[in-house]
Formats: structure tokens, C-alpha cells, sequence
């Protein structure tokens, strides 16, 4: 097992090359379809008062870990799983990290593996920095589950980190570990300012054909629901 600072590299894989299919935008989905997915993004994103719904079930959660990302005994949960900072979710399509970047506030893409020993390292230390910036939203990318798009993002090092802010897209790529932990923050302090974007946030430049799919007018995502010039279209409790 790799040290937990150092960075996992990775290779090539027969497995990894067999996924290369199906990464463009997700299958045509019905009007009703398609309301669904983005009232519940929308509610995954919204925060009521001082309870954080991410905070108390991020996508993938399925158990308890202890403080130092350790897996937890009693509920046989995986540190991955956890909630990272105040706000997190996990993607797993190109479609789905494509509609959470539709966003004026920072998003931090961090790609890992469960097997990562760097990447497990650095949950804890990350989970505590990001406290220290309430209005950043964390989005997790598991390589294994999504080795092809990881491949057209250029990731060859776990952890990566990719910073997108809004209109500007994307604004900072690197790897951290523990030992480099001073880099995230520095990237934090430099990109966390708030912006009020003008234009449409771009999407991803590897995938130029997946667009946000947002109902109506609405381009901009925020933490109250689906919104045309920060004013709320689609509130995050939508039916």
C-alpha cells in the first residue's frame, strides 16, 4: 500500500478501457423526468436554517465513520461515504457534475478511490479546512466508478482536485495529499471570494455537448432552488 503521503498514481487498465462507452449526456428524459432530478439536486443543495440536509445524508452515505475517516465497526460503513465539510455529494455521471457546476459558488471536484491510501489520509483533513468555508460546495468523483470520465478529465494522480467558480469555469487543477495540505487551502483563500456571474457557467470543456439541464429559464443553481438573476424560479422543495 502506497504511504498516505504520496500521491496514488495511476495506470492503464483492461477494465478501465471497457467504460469508455455511454459518457456523453445522459438518455433523453421525459418533462416529468427531468422535474424530478432537479427538485431533488435542488434539495440537496438547499440549506434550511442551521441543519445542512448534505451534512445529514450526502448521496452516497451509508454509515458512520469516526473522526479519522476510519471505518466504523458497528455500522461496516466505508470513510468515503461520509460527508466532506459542511457540504457534499457525490456524482456519478458527466450529466450530474455537469447540472452541479450551474452555480456562481466555488465547487471543488474531488476525485478519489476507496483503495487510495492518500486519498483516505487526507478525508479528515480536508473534512476539517472546509468548515473554515461554509459556502464551498464539495463534489466527490469515486475513479472506480467512473474510470472513463476521469480519463477525459486528464486525472492521472489520486487525490485531484478541480476548483470551478461560476461563469469563470474551471479556475485551478492539482493534486494534494496531507503534506500538501497548505495547497488547498491557498486555492480556498484564493477562489472563494463571492462573484455574481454574468453569463451561463460553462460546463465542462472535455464535453462540450452535455449542457446543465435546468427547467425553464433557470441557469443558475443556489442553495434556495433554481434561479434567473439570483431570483429563485424553482424553489428546492419543488414537487
Amino acid at each position: 500500500m502506497l504511504s498516505s503521503g504520496s500521491a496514488c498514481q495511476l495506470g492503464r487498465s483492461a477494465s478501465g478501457a471497457r467504460r469508455g462507452a455511454g459518457l456523453q449526456a445522459s438518455p433523453a428524459l421525459g418533462a416529468a423526468a427531468r422535474h424530478a432530478r432537479h427538485a431533488k439536486l435542488a434539495t440537496q443543495i438547499a440549506i434550511r436554517g442551521a441543519a445542512n440536509p448534505l451534512a445529514e445524508r450526502s448521496v452516497r452515505a451509508r454509515a458512520a465513520t469516526d473522526d479519522d475517516g476510519a471505518e466504523s465497526a458497528s455500522g461496516g460503513g466505508h470513510w468515503y461515504d461520509r460527508p466532506c465539510g459542511p457540504e457534499s455529494l457525490e456524482v456519478s455521471s458527466v450529466q450530474e457534475l455537469v447540472d452541479v457546476l450551474a452555480t456562481d459558488r466555488l465547487v471543488i471536484v474531488d476525485f478519489f478511490a476507496p483503495w487510495c491510501g492518500a486519498c483516505r489520509a487526507l478525508f479528515p483533513k480536508l473534512s476539517k479546512l472546509l468548515h473554515e468555508y461554509p459556502d464551498v460546495l464539495l463534489v466527490k468523483v469515486n475513479f472506480e466508478a467512473n474510470r472513463a470520465m476521469c480519463k477525459s478529465l486528464g486525472i492521472k494522480v489520486l487525490p485531484f482536485f478541480h476548483f470551478y467558480h461560476g461563469s469563470l469555469g474551471r479556475v485551478a487543477a492539482f493534486s494534494a495529499t496531507v503534506s500538501k495540505l497548505q495547497r488547498l487551502k491557498e486555492a480556498l483563500d484564493t477562489h472563494s471570494g463571492a462573484i455574481c456571474s454574468l453569463e451561463e457557467p460553462p460546463g465542462l470543456e472535455e464535453f462540450p455537448d452535455v449542457h446543465a439541464e435546468h427547467p425553464d429559464d433557470a441557469t443558475l443553481l443556489t442553495r434556495d432552488g433554481w434561479a434567473v438573476n439570483n431570483q429563485a424560479t424553482v424553489p428546492a422543495n419543488a414537487s
